[in-house]
């Protein structure tokens, strides 16, 4: 390994010198800054060589024995050393932040209706059934949901409206305004099975934020941390389905009606998915709990 990262960076180090001798404005040929005309080469080849060796053999206890490094003054071997830490701080820095992204994989949707409503003060629940992948197996996550348009895919952002949190069971829903993975109350955890995913029911409500409007379609999305009891956020999904918002009114492109059981024999909690076929076939047209879920959802 060594032989060929030699080999690699001396080529790129005799490269780079010559091209920035070439050049009146390049900085490594002045005497003066980091990099000085005695030693441009050297320098270069060990920083290359020293990142490049670290990355592969998780930064080697005497990193002296590197190509190049014995022949840099002490001063020169301590900044080869800093300039490699730094940049895999800035690069394992960056990873992580890009992990934070709300992303449109790892989500997939089970049950997800084609339309929502609209409206502050009308607020109605919003729920879907979906499968998040590539998780540790048997591991416990903090999660809390909302929805996003499209344009919030690849942010930090994880979205608009208000979770509406529901347990793996079915049996607890809580509603918060405030979403978050410190405070009870402001999550909900669910646990992977053997092969790291997990299936189950998720909400929120849509509220007065202009991103509800009718016409707009969003995508569910899903917060969660990285396993455990921890507090921050790990990474944010988006749902590969979105849905439709409609305002609730008569004719129109973008409107909707409101349909409401006067009785029903079905359990509260449960959860009614309405289809536009007696077969029950493709997407619903919308999915919705039965009362009373225990969860107060405000105008």
């Amino acid at each position: 390994m060594k032989t060929i990262l030699h080999a690699l960076f001396s080529k790129l180090g005799r490269s780079f010198s010559k091209a920035a001798s070439t050049s009146s404005k390049n900085s490594l040929s002045s005497n003066s800054g980091l990099f000085k005309k005695s030693g441009n080469q050297i320098f270069l080849v060990s920083y290359l060589s020293t990142l490049m060796y670290s990355i592969f053999v998780c930064i080697q206890k005497n990193t002296a024995s590197v190509y190049g490094q014995m022949k840099l003054s002490q001063s020169h071997r301590f900044k080869v050393n800093a300039l490699g830490v730094l940049t895999l701080m800035l690069f394992f820095g960056a990873n992580e932040m890009k992990g934070q992204n709300l992303t449109q994989a790892g989500f997939t949707g089970v049950t997800v209706p084609q339309y929502m409503g609209s409206g502050d003060k009308t607020r109605l629940p919003i729920m879907f059934r979906a499968t998040v992948t590539g998780l540790t197996a048997s591991t416990s996550y903090r999660y809390y949901t909302q929805a996003a348009l499209s344009t919030l895919i690849g942010t930090t952002s994880s979205g608009v409206g208000n979770p509406l949190l529901i347990n793996s069971a079915g049996t607890t829903y809580t509603y918060t305004t405030s979403s978050g993975l410190s405070t009870a109350g402001t999550y909900e955890t669910f646990t992977t099975d053997a092969s790291g995913n997990y299936t189950g029911w998720f909400g929120f409500v849509y509220t007065s934020n202009a991103a509800f409007a009718a016409g707009n379609v969003l995508y569910p999305t899903l917060t969660i941390n990285a396993g455990g009891t921890g507090t921050t956020v790990s990474k944010r999904f988006a749902l590969d389905l979105g849905i439709t918002v409609l305002a609730f009114g008569g004719a129109g492109a973008t409107n909707g009606t409101f349909i409401q059981g006067a009785s029903s024999s079905a359990t509260a909690k449960n959860l009614v998915a309405i289809y536009d076929n007696t077969a029950g076939s493709g997407r619903p047209l919308g999915v919705c709990p039965v009362e009373s879920t225990g969860a107060t959802i405000g105008s």
